[in-house]
């Protein structure tokens, strides 16, 4: 798959799931943090223990509670927004340049 034709990486129940830009879900085999090691970096971002994000599917990010975070996701995907975790915070800004 080419970077563009995923919007999300996301864990669930150890389970990690490809998403795409319209919301189809596929099952992948492999987990987060090893998906963390290979992506490339200029398009996937990891904001969460579940998440991986991909930079083109960002709509936009906006101040969370306590100094955090929230992503929101371009239409069509139903699970729209993320929260960066903290401990990801400062790696987050630094790579979407926020």
């Amino acid at each position: 798959m080419h970077p563009r034709d995923i919007a999300f990486f996301q864990a669930d129940n150890k389970i990690v799931f490809i998403i795409t830009p319209d919301g189809t879900r596929y099952i992948h085999n492999q987990k987060n943090g090893h998906l963390e090691e290979i992506l490339d970096p200029r398009y996937f971002f990891r904001i969460n223990r579940s998440v991986i994000v991909n930079t083109q599917a960002i709509e936009h990010v906006k101040p969370h509670i306590n100094s955090r975070l929230k992503i929101i996701l371009r239409s069509g995907l139903s699970s729209g927004e993320f929260i960066v975790s903290r401990d990801r915070m400062s790696a987050f800004r630094n790579w979407a340049h926020c």
